[in-house]
């Protein structure tokens, strides 16, 4: 039976604390220890998670030195829910020190990180000890668009399109030192929704068009913010080009914003020859067969334990890279999100809408008509500046403010 340890003891690292105790209560594994940082513990808001990790069970250590010196054995596991840039230096210890690695979503900030990350895992022979909580993939609704497509049952893919409106507040970018931030502690690390908050649902789109043999070649990116404490963007479209071996082409377009009044859930669309496959971040899945009607694979989630599923896999040894959630896999994102943003810097930050088209509702900021701009774009594949255009005759205005760069996707 393995043992769970974890970096860190609050926010989203409390949530897979609670998974990893529901996991120990039923049987799938023994609790480790937590490491938190001696000035964290001193904070009011960490005192109680840490006194309710230690009435847990799990031991608590002040540095990952002590925990790799005193309380762990090579294979057990590690949860790693940390900031975007302390990913690959705490991947790369957690290789050599024999653990199995959870790491959090995405890989890195960079495609570079990336490779160093790699680079020690095969050096190591730790690929399949090497997973990213990129969790949504391992649903079954997900599962079975996966052998859908890999079976071509409904035959060729033709394209792949999600709209996304998850509406944030000033709190969410003040809630801690990075968020919204293109760089952290001198690391690039691009935060933003397509690196963040909805980038489960970049990678499945990218994961299930290599299902047909497609991967990425150039993306075009648009990006805008409403939020002025942040430097990176809040509202984005990418439309992705990927090809296969043949050489054929399709196109993938993603749309999202932080920014909207209302709030419309993640809903994944594949056109295929033969039919259409609706999927949503509950793992809902509508198959609609040409000719034959439609069938429904309703969501079997309960509660969080979604966010537990890349834990459970890595405490049952299953191999990272046959889920969908190892490094080749889960690096297309990082290429991706690098190509979105070349050129983008703290010296050239995303540039901010004009306040004339932007609603203020307490501490929530709303991006003028954004809602109908992004199901415009979506139904079209077309980028965020084309579609704000493309509606200017119902008094969308801020087209010209919006930053779209077109980049070549780098192999890995």
């Amino acid at each position: 039976m393995k043992t769970i340890h974890c970096i860190g003891a609050g926010g989203y690292a409390a949530t897979l604390l609670n998974e990893a105790l529901r996991l120990f209560q039923s049987g799938g594994c023994t609790l480790g220890a937590v490491v938190v940082d001696p000035k964290v513990v001193a904070e009011p808001q960490f005192t109680e998670q840490v006194a309710q990790a230690k009435s847990q069970g799990w031991r608590v250590f002040s540095s990952f030195e002590d925990l790799i010196s005193q309380g762990s054995s090579p294979g057990d596991v590690l949860l790693l829910p940390l900031p975007i840039h302390l990913h690959a230096p705490f991947v790369i210890r957690a290789l050599e020190a024999g653990f199995r690695v959870v790491c959090e979503k995405p890989v890195a900030g960079t495609l570079a990180e990336g490779r160093r990350m790699y680079e020690v895992a095969v050096a190591k022979e730790a690929t399949d000890r090497l997973y990213f909580g990129y969790q949504h993939v391992l649903g079954p609704g997900m599962k079975e668009v996966r052998r859908i497509l890999k079976t071509r049952e409904l035959g060729d893919l033709l394209s792949i399109r999600v709209s996304i409106q998850w509406p944030r507040t000033i709190e969410y970018y003040t809630r801690n030192y990075w968020a919204g931030r293109l760089e952290a502690a001198g690391t690039r690390i691009l935060d933003s929704p397509i690196q963040n908050a909805t980038a489960h649902f970049v990678h499945l789109m990218l994961l299930t068009a290599a299902d047909q043999g497609y991967e990425p070649v150039r993306v075009r990116a648009s990006h805008l913010r409403a939020y002025p404490t942040i430097d990176s963007a809040d509202t984005q479209t990418l439309n992705i080009e990927v090809k296969n071996p043949s050489g054929q082409t399709l196109p993938i377009f993603f749309g999202v914003t932080h920014a909207s009044a209302e709030e419309v859930h993640p809903l994944i669309q594949w056109e295929c020859r033969g039919g259409t496959m609706k999927w949503t971040n509950t793992d809902e899945l509508l198959v609609t067969r040409s000719g034959h009607g439609d069938r429904t694979l309703p969501s079997t989630f309960e509660g969080h334990h979604v966010f537990s599923m890349p834990m459970r896999a890595a405490t049952r040894g299953e191999n990272p890279d046959v889920l969908g959630i190892g490094y080749r896999d889960s690096i297309r994102h990082t290429r991706v999100i690098e190509a979105a943003f070349q050129g983008i810097d703290s010296a050239h930050p995303v540039p901010q809408i004009s306040e004339r088209w932007v609603e203020n509702r307490q501490s929530q900021r709303v991006i003028h008509g954004i809602g109908k701009v992004l199901e415009y774009c979506s139904k079209n594949f077309v980028s965020l500046e084309q579609g704000a255009r493309a509606l200017e005759v119902e008094g969308i205005g801020w087209a010209d403010e919006v930053l779209t760069l077109e980049s070549e996707v780098l192999e890995n």
